[in-house]
């Protein structure tokens, strides 16, 4: 029996294969078949919405108002690229749907996870605290897997902030952070919110009606030996007792702009508590805990850059060799020079966005905050 070359375009370019002769009419009918290939994405279902590609590869489409998350795949069998016989396309189509649910009943090392993949420093026991502060909600597939978390802070009756909101990397451009953000809102209601913006969701924060107030630089490092603040009086600085709980809530409250009662009472046990008073006054306080890689430091309260530097420094004095974190809305100037000295460096910013109501601004002679208690929590 003779033969002749067949040419066919195929999806992975120009396929030849020696075939035998057969008759026109016949032929007429093979055709078609043997020339087949896969539609393209623009011609497939509007509802379905597949991205068509070659065998080992996959596409996603992340479908917000369901959460549903679709990717199909054209699986073209080796006898084909072998052979040369043209053979059927088959289609694998996987999808699932995630749900949402209250962050306390979250799968907590499933949240742990989900900070780990974006490189958040959390710990787990940073998560347990967070969850036992503020209200929010988890995304999940039917398996369990955690995707998206976002969270918010009740500080009174007519302020929050917002944080922990992180959607996986592989739903992130995907309308995923919208979708959670629209929840966290609806549940806030009418308050003034405040949160702390990474530059991946500054656009999404944007379009939400949030407005820039400030930058947030995260200074960071291994502390120093010995480092100390000079030229000031150290002697003002004195530990703070329980009891003085309800003069440091009023000392924040007057620098932050709103009761953060619930906020302070949850970390007082955890801390080291430092402070300044003048004349029967208490006029500065800082809190030092254990969190991420370390320590952090914060909040910092206080009248001055001066006496900033003093609660800092004495924070920082035992902890030489070790790493330590702080976060400041501060411009350069002496207190960031100070922290510098100390080894902790510019590692990364953020920005402060309000919806409703303005940032508190730090003014020197009035109580201001020097560093935040978490980018969560202001």
């Amino acid at each position: 029996m003779s033969s002749t070359i067949v040419r066919a375009s195929g999806q992975d370019g120009p396929i030849l294969w020696t075939a035998p002769k057969i008759s026109l009419p016949l032929w007429g009918k093979l055709w078609p078949i043997l020339s087949k290939s896969p539609p393209k994405a623009a011609e497939a279902s509007a509802r379905e919405r597949p991205f068509w590609t070659r065998s080992g590869q996959s596409g996603q489409s992340w479908h917000r108002a369901g959460l549903q998350q679709r990717s199909a795949r054209i699986v073209r069998p080796a006898a084909e690229w072998k052979t040369g016989v043209a053979m059927s396309d088959t289609m694998r189509l996987q999808s699932f749907d995630l749900a949402t649910q209250d962050i306390a009943e979250a799968d907590l090392d499933g949240l742990h996870a989900l900070s780990i993949s974006v490189g958040w420093p959390h710990r787990r026991s940073d998560w347990s605290l967070f969850r036992s502060l503020g209200r929010g909600l988890a995304a999940f597939d039917d398996i369990g897997r955690v995707f998206a978390s976002a969270m918010w802070f009740d500080h009174g009756e007519t302020v929050a902030t917002i944080g922990m909101v992180i959607t996986s990397p592989r739903v992130q451009t995907h309308g995923g952070g919208r979708f959670m953000m629209e929840h966290i809102l609806r549940e806030c209601g009418a308050r003034s919110l405040m949160l702390n913006s990474t530059r991946a969701a500054h656009a999404l924060y944007l379009s939400l009606g949030f407005e820039v107030q400030a930058v947030v630089c995260q200074m960071q490092g291994i502390v120093r030996e010995g480092s100390g603040a000079p030229k000031l009086d150290a002697s003002a600085v004195e530990v703070l007792a329980p009891d003085d709980l309800p003069r440091i809530v009023a000392l924040d409250k007057a620098a932050f702009g709103a009761d953060r009662s619930v906020v302070l009472t949850r970390l007082a046990p955890l801390s080291r508590i430092v402070g300044i008073r003048r004349n029967g006054h208490l006029e500065a306080y800082a809190m030092r805990r254990p969190f991420g890689r370390g320590t952090v430091i914060g909040p910092v309260v206080a009248h001055s850059e001066d006496d900033a530097i003093l609660l800092s420094a004495s924070l920082l004095g035992d902890l030489g060799g070790r790493f330590a974190r702080l976060d400041t809305r501060q411009p350069e100037g002496r207190f960031r020079t100070f922290l510098q000295s100390s080894g902790l460096e510019l590692y990364d910013t953020v920005k402060t966005m309000t919806r409703g109501a303005p940032l508190a601004a730090v003014r020197p002679g009035q109580p201001g905050i020097y560093a935040l208690a978490a980018q969560p929590l202001g």
